[in-house]
C-alpha cells in the first residue's frame, strides 16, 4: 500500500487561509453546557441546600465516597424535577473548589 500524498493547505494552493483557531471557534455553540452549567440553573433555595451538602462533605461531616454522594444527589435532583443531571456532573461539581 503506497503512502497517501500530502494534502495541500489552503495557503499553499492560493485559497484564503482560515486559522485553526477561527475554524474551531466557528463550530462552537453559543452556550456552554459543561461542568458547572447545571448548578447555575438550580433555584436559589435548592442551590443553598446543595452548597450546604457540599460544605458538609468537604468538612468531613458526610462520610461517603464522592461518587456515592454524587449519585445520591443526582438521583434526588432528577426525581424532584429540580434539574436533569447525571452523577458525573455532580461529582465534578463536588470536586471543584
Amino acid at each position: 500500500m503506497s503512502p497517501k500524498p500530502p494534502e495541500t493547505s489552503p495557503a499553499s494552493s492560493g485559497a484564503s487561509a482560515t486559522s485553526l483557531l477561527d475554524a474551531v471557534v466557528a463550530t462552537l455553540p453559543d452556550t456552554y453546557h459543561g461542568i458547572g452549567y447545571w448548578i447555575d440553573n438550580v433555584a436559589a433555595d435548592a442551590r443553598a441546600e446543595l452548597d450546604e451538602i457540599k460544605r458538609q462533605f468537604r468538612a468531613g461531616a458526610i462520610k461517603t465516597p464522592r461518587r456515592t454522594l454524587a449519585k445520591a444527589i443526582a438521583k434526588q435532583l432528577n426525581e424532584r424535577g429540580i434539574c436533569k443531571i447525571g452523577f458525573s456532573g455532580v461529582e465534578a461539581w463536588l470536586q471543584r473548589g
